[in-house]
């Protein structure tokens, strides 16, 4: 049994923050390809899982701007505690600001274990961390308390909000999009992510982990994916399907698509699964960013706004197109650019 403590509503600074470590999960360890669904505020700040949850990746970020042994120490308790809960979680990330220089031996690594920080800082944050483990557990096991040092990943930020954005798009070119538009795109996430923690879960119990997700406060990657594929290309929600871009009209007419209303919806339809089907399939999503980004280049940089003369060119340019994008869903996509465009994203 797992029994949910000191859940909080966060400031603006802290939220932001627990935001990039959501996106860190998401987008920047060498398995974040396994994390489909980031837990917030129940386990710890955020904590991402893979669908069965067989894989639990456990995240506490700290904002300090100045951030001692001390408090680095008070900081690694909700991590402990979960060590030594009856959950298994198979990361425990500390995640903050980059720690002082004197603290660590190689002050280069953003991600690092226990053996990077020197031994007088490690005195002072297990002096800290035994002192509260002492008073809310009355006693310590010295055996799982440097089991535990010896699990923890400490992340050491100092990106820019814009960063975790570019690095989940996987776009090559980091610059196709101003870092207006990608910090826009954080803000809309970090407000989703605060919006979760105004329901009330304190002293809530499950059985298995799992069972969080009845408390519905979670976010997919699947919902980040949509969000900022949305946002780049300019359209409010290019998986709900609502309206036609202007620019596809031309096809629709060339192709004989809208033989009938049915027959019009029928197609759009089809174009959405094709492009959701693409985007949240792991053997494809790579694909399905990169054919994205070929696409808003050749929409900026051609002299034609002719759907079907754009994709001739991108059809030169990309050899080797997602499977579950044809040429109806590849033309419905650059309309969908096109339209972006249009209204100045």
């Amino acid at each position: 049994m797992y029994t949910f403590k000191n859940t909080e509503i966060t400031n603006k600074k802290s939220s932001e923050y627990e935001t990039k470590s959501m996106l860190y999960l998401m987008g920047m360890r060498p398995d974040s390809d396994m994390v489909e669904i980031v837990v917030v505020d129940c386990f710890n700040d955020v904590t991402g899982v893979n669908d069965n949850f067989t894989i639990m990746l456990d995240v506490q970020s700290k904002n300090y701007s100045t951030f001692n042994p001390s408090r680095i120490g008070d900081s690694l308790y909700t991590l402990f505690d979960n060590f030594v809960s009856k959950f298994q979680f198979h990361d425990y990330v500390l995640f903050s600001k980059p720690f002082n220089h004197s603290y660590v031996f190689d002050s280069s690594l953003r991600s690092f274990d226990y053996s990077n920080i020197k031994p007088k800082t490690q005195q002072r944050i297990e002096k800290k961390l035994r002192e509260v483990i002492i008073k809310n557990h009355k006693s310590l096991d010295e055996i799982k308390f440097i089991e535990f040092l010896d699990e923890v990943t400490f992340f050491n930020d100092d990106y820019p909000c814009s960063h975790y954005i570019k690095e989940l798009s996987n776009f090559k070119s980091k610059t196709i999009i101003n870092d207006l538009t990608y910090g826009n795109i954080f803000d809309e996430i970090r407000d989703k992510q605060s919006a979760l923690k105004n329901s009330e879960i304190e002293n809530e119990t499950i059985l298995e982990p799992r069972e969080v997700l009845r408390l519905e406060r979670y976010i997919t990657k699947s919902q980040i994916n949509s969000l900022i594929i949305s946002r780049i290309i300019g359209v409010a929600d290019i998986f709900k399907g609502r309206g036609i871009p202007i620019d596809f009209m031309t096809v629709v007419t060339n192709e004989g698509l809208g033989k009938n209303k049915d027959a019009l919806k029928d197609t759009i339809q089809d174009c959405n699964s094709n492009l959701s089907r693409t985007l949240f399939d792991k053997g494809t999503s790579k694909k399905f960013w990169r054919l994205s980004e070929a696409v808003i280049k050749m929409v900026r940089t051609s002299e034609s706004n002719c759907v079907c003369d754009l994709y001739d060119e991108l059809r030169i340019k990309v050899k080797n197109m997602p499977p579950h994008m044809d040429k109806v869903s590849t033309l419905y996509l650059i309309s969908l650019v096109l339209q972006g465009m249009n209204n100045d994203f």
